[in-house]
């Protein structure tokens, strides 16, 4: 959660090509944030995602803050 540094889920997990795996439930979350998604497929390439969490409608200018910490995209 990058709004707090708390870290949901960390662990190892395989999905089969094409396929889908369940590799964690996510809590809920109060309020509106962000959740960083990180993750390394074979070959040791590092990859990312986010998650919206909270109520809609959601201020840009908080999302751009929020995706800004998650250091995935270059946020003006």
């Amino acid at each position: 959660d990058v709004m707090t540094g708390r870290e949901v889920y960390k662990g190892d997990f395989s999905v089969d090509k094409n396929g889908i795996t369940r590799i964690a439930t996510l809590p809920e979350f109060n309020g509106q944030g962000i959740v960083l998604i990180t993750y390394t497929v074979d070959g040791g390439k590092a990859m990312g995602n986010h998650y919206l969490y909270g109520k809609a409608p959601y201020k840009l200018a908080d999302y751009k803050k929020w995706l800004k910490k998650t250091k995935l995209f270059d946020v003006k």
